[in-house]
């Protein structure tokens, strides 16, 4: 058996966490995900030398926008401005269709925006989509 694909989930709302969670699960895809609950565990993951060690390197990070301590945004702009995260796939999936929003994602180098959608069904298919895309077909470094 293939060894799980690890996934980071940077996401404050513990619903949109189990849903992600189900998604995955009915997915069938070997998925270890990683789950970080606001912006400032976000920034020590990438940024804190003591815990480098213990990271594990995700084949695509998954952000929300709206997070406690420290802004999705904040979290995109210093990520893609490090040498060492410049080619990390960053989708954002976030509740905002504000066209600011989604022009500030891509001025910072999202590689995706996508907006949760409020049905359910709609929200299990999203996050699948976005996993089969991003394990299944896109080609990565």
């Amino acid at each position: 058996m293939d060894s799980p694909i690890n996934i980071l989930l940077i996401e404050d709302d513990i619903d949109d966490v189990n849903l992600i969670q189900r998604a995955i699960n009915k997915s069938k895809l070997n998925v270890n995900l990683i789950i970080l609950e606001d912006g400032e565990k976000a920034v020590n993951y990438f940024f804190n030398n003591s815990e480098r060690e213990k990271i594990i390197s995700p084949k695509f990070v998954i952000l929300d926008l709206k997070l406690p301590k420290i802004s999705g945004l904040e979290i995109l702009k210093r990520v893609k401005l490090d040498p060492k995260y410049k080619l990390l796939p960053l989708i954002i999936l976030t509740s905002s269709k504000e066209k600011k929003d989604i022009e500030e994602c891509y001025k910072n180098y999202a590689n995706s925006y996508v907006v949760k959608p409020i049905d359910y069904e709609k929200f299990n298919e999203t996050i699948i989509s976005i996993l089969n895309y991003w394990i299944n077909f896109n080609e990565s470094l």
